[in-house]
């Protein structure tokens, strides 16, 4: 998510997607991919700073790792439990070093994974945050992904009395 919104915003996730996708298909692991990222940011003199929310899944064993650059909360929901997954971290480009721990999951069949953009947890701030959203998928029945996610992008619309002030993804 490149920051603020618009078109230089999606400009510089684009970039941020593009060297990212270069640097696992060179044969990087996540995190050194995104430590690489990170400097070339860094170093940039066009100060381009974006987030970044990556989850990588291993279908065989079910192992899910989480690894977070200043990215919103990641909510993983099995039944009616609902675990938020969250990192404090800055956005890429703002250090030059950077750590990139990453918190690792066992999923099991009818677990869903659920990421958002800043702009769908901000706009629920006056009303409770992630908590909120966290509550509101517990009692979620849908299990197509698809209709998750605009029932999420709805339900942070709502709250938000429609005022949309940044990009929102889900």
């Amino acid at each position: 998510d490149g920051m603020g919104s618009g078109e230089k915003a999606c400009r510089d996730s684009e970039k941020v997607l593009d060297l990212m996708e270069k640097m696992i298909e060179a044969g990087y692991d996540t995190g050194t991919a995104i430590r690489l990222v990170n400097s070339a940011l860094s170093v940039s003199e066009e100060n381009n700073m974006s987030t970044l929310d990556v989850c990588s899944l291993d279908l065989y064993s079910g192992m899910c790792c989480f690894q977070k650059a200043g990215a919103a909360t990641t909510f993983l929901k099995s039944n009616t439990y609902v675990e938020q997954i969250s990192m404090n971290t800055l956005p890429l480009g703002v250090l030059q070093d950077m750590e990139t721990e990453g918190i690792t999951r066992e999923l099991i069949e009818n677990d869903y994974i659920i990421m958002v953009t800043d702009g769908v947890t901000d706009a629920l701030a006056l009303s409770g945050y992630e908590d909120m959203l966290g509550i509101y998928l517990e009692d979620l029945k849908e299990s197509n992904p698809g209709e998750i996610a605009a029932k999420v992008l709805q339900f942070a619309l709502r709250h938000s009395n429609g005022r949309i002030t940044d990009d929102m993804t889900v």
